[in-house]
């Protein structure tokens, strides 16, 4: 081991730094990891609501159910490719 005191080293010996991206394999594929610039903002609602109901009323079988169910999924997501320039 040595020190390292600059990224070109880094970069020289194949190591990637900030922003870095792996190189193709053999021309013909991406290598796992790389990074296309772009964003997504994506948001999603649900609203649901189920009932039940269900009745025997000699010898006592009786049900009652309800459910009520909210969400909101809200996301925004920003790839760093265009910030480091690569």
């Amino acid at each position: 081991m040595f020190p390292v005191f600059s990224t070109d080293v880094v970069q020289g010996f194949g190591g990637l730094i900030n922003g870095g991206r792996p190189g193709s394999i053999h021309s013909l594929w991406t290598a796992s990891g790389i990074q296309y610039p772009g964003y997504v903002r994506q948001d999603q609602s649900i609203f649901r609501i189920t009932s039940s109901f269900s009745a025997d009323i000699k010898n006592h079988a009786l049900m009652i159910g309800f459910e009520y169910d909210q969400r909101n999924y809200s996301q925004y997501i920003v790839n760093d490719a265009l910030v480091y320039g690569t």
